[in-house]
Formats: structure tokens, C-alpha cells, sequence
């Protein structure tokens, strides 16, 4: 955040944001499925961390969804859930915006730039263990 001070612009630090995640994934059956949840877990919070993250780098669903598809073991993966942290859960969102530094008028301020990562509370995976025919 910046602001206008007698001696001219202070800058401040960015506002980090979080977002949750729920993930129905489905493995390939030849592996531990614990294992493969801890995986994904692991691989995401890594990924899609806070300290990953870029400044106002916004967040795709087809992105979590091509990410996870690429772990070895994953055949398919469903989102139950993405949504800012403060925002109504439950929703499943195409992307989630991170804004850029911006006035705001009624506060009468510049509002920080923000930095959007997943929340480890928030990041749910169940396993979808139906068997495929073959």
C-alpha cells in the first residue's frame, strides 16, 4: 500500500489474500492413495503457496485443474470448491482476480496491491475411489 505523507510516497507492503480449494481427485489404482493425497497436497501448497506466488497473479481454475492432471498417479480431478478465503464459500469461481494497486474512494486511499495464494486450512482433496470399467 502507498500513501501520501509530508515527505512524499511511502510504500507498504502488499496485502496478501488466500483462497480455498476442494479437489475430488480420482488415481490411476496402482498406488497408495494416501500417498498420492499427500502428493497433491504437497505439490499444490508448493505451487500455489503464498510465497510463490507473484504480485496480482490471478488464479485459473483450468490452471489448478491442468496443474493437479499433471501429477503422476492422477487420472482425473474434479472442483468442488475455489473462492477467495473472504468471500461466501462454496462457490466454484473460473478465476480468481488479484487486484492491482487501486484507489478507493470512500476510504479515500490507495488500496495495496494484492498477492493471492492457497490457504492450507482451506485446501480439501478426498479421493474418488469408483472403479472404472474395463
Amino acid at each position: 500500500r502507498a500513501e501520501m505523507g509530508a515527505n512524499g510516497v511511502h510504500l507498504l507492503p502488499a496485502s496478501v489474500q488466500t483462497f480455498r480449494l476442494e479437489l475430488l481427485i480420482r488415481g490411476d489404482g496402482t498406488g497408495d492413495t494416501d500417498a498420492l493425497q499427500d502428493r497433491v497436497r504437497n505439490d499444490l501448497l508448493h505451487t500455489f503457496g503464498v510465497a510463490q506466488r507473484p504480485l496480482v497473479a490471478s488464479v485459473a481454475r483450468s490452471a489448478i485443474v491442468a496443474f493437479v492432471m499433471g501429477i503422476d498417479g492422477v487420472v482425473d480431478v474434479t472442483v468442488r470448491e475455489l473462492t477467495r478465503t473472504d468471500a461466501a464459500a462454496g462457490t466454484v469461481a473460473a478465476v480468481l482476480h488479484a487486484h492491482s494497486t487501486r484507489w478507493d474512494p470512500v476510504l479515500q486511499r490507495i488500496e495495496p496491491a494484492e498477492l493471492l495464494g492457497i490457504a492450507s486450512a482451506g485446501l480439501v482433496l478426498s479421493m474418488d475411489d469408483t472403479e472404472e470399467d474395463a
